[in-house]
């Protein structure tokens, strides 16, 4: 049965022949010598924030309290997540420019004076 387990968790067959005589699904988990990767994910985190600046902040926070650990902390702005996510989907994001949007806006008003 762990055999079947190893091989759904993805553990390389090269760690099986040690790995047989442990008894259950935690006691895997929890064996040394057997990279974080196999078995069970590294949990992520995802901190969001208002600026470039609390981000570098945040950042060197983290890696003073958390140390290696603060690599499953990602810190980003808002506006760097929407970056990514079109970056992901492979589309461009046009931003409209100043003269745009002020003139979207009093368009907006004069309708909303009418």
């Amino acid at each position: 049965m762990l055999d079947q387990s190893l091989v759904r968790l993805l553990v390389p067959e090269e760690y099986h022949a040690r790995l047989l005589p442990i008894a259950t699904q935690e006691d895997l988990l929890d064996c040394p010598g057997i990279p974080q990767e196999v078995g069970q994910p590294a949990p992520h985190i995802l901190y969001t924030t208002y600026t470039n600046a609390l981000v570098r902040s945040f950042d060197q926070q983290l890696k003073e309290l958390l140390g290696e650990d603060s690599a499953c902390v990602k810190v980003m702005t808002a506006d760097m997540i929407v970056w990514n996510i079109l970056s992901i989907a492979e589309r461009k994001l046009n931003v409209a420019r100043d003269s745009t949007l002020i003139g979207a806006i009093e368009r907006a008003l004069q309708q909303l004076q009418s």
